[in-house]
């Protein structure tokens, strides 16, 4: 969580990518711990933990096509570049 926006890091190499989750999926935070949830309210993921996503990674000059298909606007304190995270199974 950098700059209150949840972003994917490699454990090596520089790059982050602010993480772009399905519709329905939602961030919480309990016991000190953000978790992420799915349409069902089921944890798919922690901060912190080490994760295998699917999904693309999609360059900052593409944010408002990517807006718009995702049809919301994404915080300007949240720059790219992105990373569309496909439903986990």
């Amino acid at each position: 969580l950098e700059e209150n926006c949840l972003r994917l890091k490699y454990i090596e190499g520089d790059i982050s990518y602010l993480l772009i989750w399905p519709p329905g999926f939602t961030l919480s935070e309990k016991d000190n711990q953000i978790q992420v949830l799915n349409e069902t309210g089921r944890i798919v993921a922690i901060v912190g933990d080490e994760v295998r996503l699917a999904g693309g990674e999609v360059p900052e000059e593409f944010k408002g096509d990517l807006e718009q298909q995702m049809q919301q606007e994404f915080p300007a304190e949240c720059p790219g570049p992105y990373w569309v995270v496909a439903p986990p199974e």
